[in-house]
């Protein structure tokens, strides 16, 4: 198979993948291929059911995927944390909050957090009514995660009302304001204007683990750098979650000596500080004890690009 690589697609069959991985094919013994692929769904996947995809690609492409079946997405037992926090009902679903993430200019996003009725589709327009996206929720398909202890109806979900949070892809130099708009069976449930995109907010979600809210990268006279992390933790790890900067830097420390993911709290903000001899790039983290990158809500899944 030389350089076969594996992947597992959710999603779509006619746009890009909700959630995606990728891993080297490698031959045993008896030459054939087995491996497990285990598929974080982002907390952004809309509820529903969505296909399956599988397929492999080599250095000269590959061959077109094929569906092997669907995997039933739930909404979330407990919502993201975020910065703006506020309760509107708008029908079939309570907005709970709201962020923007400009991280990556030429793709800005905003992130919607919702308290979940009913079926509804999420509606984001400009101040001339031009539709920027849509995302539409299924909330009673499929089983919300939790380990919590919470009690669960006779439907397998979690007591209460679910969460889920939408993320919507904003065109490049936007200067209006936006309209938010809940649609159910039809017609508008519930509207609301956000304030105009800002230019320095930030909003990278790291798997379950947190948000990164904030950063800042600092050359110093004495010519080492200084790097600033802040976060908004959904809530602690199972263990400890370490950040990588690549190979060139070695072994890395956790986030913070202070506080570690074990023991973060939700909604808590926490600063980690590190100091480096050269310039770091990009931002990863794993899982400590799995080796597992965390996904990461950016281009490529995994790595945050750093400049000063």
């Amino acid at each position: 198979f030389g350089t076969l690589t594996g992947y597992i697609h959710l999603g779509a069959a006619d746009a890009p993948p909700l959630a995606q991985i990728d891993l080297p094919l490698q031959v045993n013994a008896a030459g054939s291929v087995r491996i497990r692929y285990d598929l974080f769904i982002p907390p952004t996947v809309p509820p529903g059911t969505w296909p399956v995809f599988a397929g492999a690609y080599g250095p000269d492409g590959g061959a077109p995927r094929v569906q092997i079946g669907t995997i039933d997405v739930g909404p979330a037992a407990y919502p993201l944390p975020t910065q703006h926090p506020l309760h509107i009902d708008m029908g079939a679903a309570t907005l709970r909050g709201w962020d923007y993430d400009t991280s990556q200019p030429e793709a800005a996003r905003l992130y919607l957090h919702w308290q979940i009725d009913d079926g509804f589709t999420v509606r984001v327009a400009d101040s001339g009514d031009q539709v920027i996206s849509t995302q539409t929720a299924y909330p009673h398909t499929g089983r919300p995660e939790t380990d919590s202890g919470r009690p669960e109806t006779d439907s397998g979900r979690p007591e209460g009302r679910p969460y889920w949070t939408s993320a919507h892809v904003l065109p490049p130099n936007l200067v209006d304001d936006l309209r938010v708009e809940v649609i159910h069976n039809d017609e508008v449930a519930g509207s609301m204007r956000l304030p105009t995109l800002p230019h320095d907010e930030r909003y990278v979600i790291f798997g379950d683990l947190a948000a990164l809210v904030g950063w800042d990268l600092e050359a110093r006279a004495d010519g080492t750098y200084r790097l600033t992390l802040d976060w908004l933790a959904a809530g602690a790890s199972h263990s400890e979650i370490a950040m990588s900067f690549g190979a060139a830097f070695g072994d890395t420390p956790p986030i913070t000596d202070a506080i570690p993911t074990t023991k973060w709290a939700y909604g808590h903000r926490i600063r980690s500080v590190q100091t480096f001899q050269s310039q770091p790039t990009d931002l990863s983290l794993y899982d400590s004890f799995t080796g597992r990158f965390l996904y990461a809500a950016v281009s490529g899944g995994i790595s945050l690009i750093l400049s000063l």
